[in-house]
């Protein structure tokens, strides 16, 4: 157990850093995060950039040499070999194999759904946003509208546009 604290870099908006920081501090490990592109950090410290290269990047000791790791399965894993206490996976062979399977399932398929939900939010950079007044239904359709170009005109976005995708219980979110 090392008492120097994991070093990473990430972004404050990417689920995956949030996601490792809670990690962290649920497990109570130092840690120091630089908040920024991790290419960027990885050229400073003169560490070859994993490939590919996403937040959070992680960086460990290997043997005396600087390492960049960035794919959270592994780090949790790794994290959970070099640091004793408030483990996060079961003990349970069966349950850590389940554990496994729903945590890479997670990473891979609920981030897209949140990534999708991003078109919705407010933007600074002026890309569609919700408005107040309309459901979600109708902000999907002006999403399609303006970035689909002829969407009407294809059979699977008509079909799509036409269902009644959202409940009115997440019309009024």
């Amino acid at each position: 157990m090392s008492l120097e604290p994991v070093q990473l870099v990430g972004g404050t908006g990417s689920p995956y850093t949030q996601k490792m920081v809670a990690l962290l501090r649920y497990r109570r490990i130092p840690y120091a995060i630089t908040w920024g592109q991790p290419e960027v950090l990885c050229a400073a410290l003169g560490v070859e950039a994993p490939k590919p290269t996403f937040m959070p990047t992680f960086f460990f000791d290997d043997g005396g040499k600087l390492t960049a790791h960035c794919d959270s399965t592994p780090i949790i894993r790794r994290l959970e070999a070099d640091h004793i206490g408030r483990s996060v996976l079961p003990k349970d062979p069966a349950l850590a194999f389940i554990d496994y399977l729903i945590e890479d399932f997670a990473d891979e398929w609920v981030e897209r759904r949140i990534e999708g939900l991003e078109a919705l939010r407010p933007g600074l950079d002026g890309n569609l946003m919700l408005d107040n007044s309309e459901s979600y239904q109708a902000a999907i359709r002006r999403l399609v509208e303006t970035r689909v170009p002829n969407g009407e005109r294809d059979p699977v976005v008509a079909q799509a546009l036409s269902m009644d995708t959202f409940s009115s219980a997440e019309d009024e979110l």
